[in-house]
């Protein structure tokens, strides 16, 4: 059973590009919000905004095997939604929670940065990486090892980091950052997820979440990974394992987040890839995650029209 734990409150081309300005772009600021970018530059420099195709179903989907208290299935390029179930139910959400983490730890610090792992920072609730006290380890690893594998005491460091160096309390900015993506049907009580009748989402507000997030690269650029290590300054080699098992088998799934406990149930988002378009599938409290997002990805392939 788990323990509950209270925190405390371009472009290449032939022409000439200014040295300062290649440099730049060889080497950009670290951390600096990379957006991916949604358009592309003709020859003349003129911006070339790519056609928004908007999705509709062809015909009913067909949900009936689908174990899941609450999904949403939705463009990420239009935003536009294409099906859903008690979209707007509040169900506690499990580590999906470390999206929100994630969101606060990039917002408030450079993924450069080190800290040194402290005995508050140290937690065994699996999956963890087993941190040890008085190594130093850059913020990045801690912040990959918390999205492809999940682990507790990842997100537990960065949030105790995040807490010292803006000398705020860390739930607090994750509730204020909920409120500025209009996320009124979310409460955060801990960076982990652990089960609270005070953390809690939709599906409805993870897509706000989710819309933010794929914004940045930090997010995205490890999705199809299936495993992690890193080191800190001890030598010591930390390891973690993707906890989303459809990656390794689907050539057109990536990796958003999962989540478990025994009272949230299996909760999943995926990012979906075919002919161009992008789709993500938002799962909660389900029996089956993996069996409801395949499903759900059959289902979508099969019966949107793009117009």
């Amino acid at each position: 059973m788990v323990t509950l734990i209270a925190f405390p409150a371009l472009f290449a081309g032939s022409f000439l590009i200014p040295r300062a300005l290649e440099e730049s772009l060889a080497n950009p600021p670290q951390n600096q919000p990379q957006v991916l970018s949604e358009t592309a530059i003709e020859p003349r420099g003129e911006a070339l905004v790519a056609k928004t195709f908007i999705p509709q179903l062809s015909t009913a989907l067909n949900d009936s095997k689908v174990s899941a208290k609450s999904f949403l299935v939705f463009d990420l390029d239009s935003g536009t939604e294409i099906f859903s179930r008690q979209a707007e139910e509040q169900l506690p959400i499990a580590s999906l929670t470390k999206l929100m983490t994630g969101l606060v730890v990039y917002r408030h610090a450079k993924l450069d940065e080190n800290t040194t792992i402290l005995d508050t920072d140290r937690l065994s609730v699996s999956p963890s990486l087993g941190l040890i006290a008085g190594d130093s380890v850059k913020l990045q690893d801690l912040f990959n090892a918390m999205l492809v594998g999940s682990d507790n005491d990842a997100a537990l460091a960065l949030a105790n980091y995040i807490q010292r160096k803006a000398g705020r309390d860390f739930v607090v900015l994750m509730n204020e950052t909920a409120q500025q993506l209009n996320m009124t049907d979310s409460r955060f009580s801990n960076p982990l997820g652990f089960d609270s009748s005070y953390n809690f989402s939709s599906a409805r507000d993870l897509k706000k979440l989710v819309e933010e997030t794929q914004r940045y690269t930090a997010f995205t650029s490890l999705s199809r990974t299936t495993q992690y290590s890193m080191k800190g300054t001890l030598g010591y080699t930390y390891r973690t394992k993707t906890t989303n098992k459809l990656i390794a088998r689907d050539k057109q799934v990536f990796a958003v987040k999962t989540g478990f406990t025994e009272n949230a149930g299996g909760s999943m988002i995926t990012k979906i890839e075919s002919d161009g378009h992008r789709i993500i599938l938002i799962v909660i409290g389900s029996e089956n995650r993996e069996l409801d997002t395949t499903i759900l990805k059959r289902e979508s392939l099969a019966k949107i029209v793009w117009k």
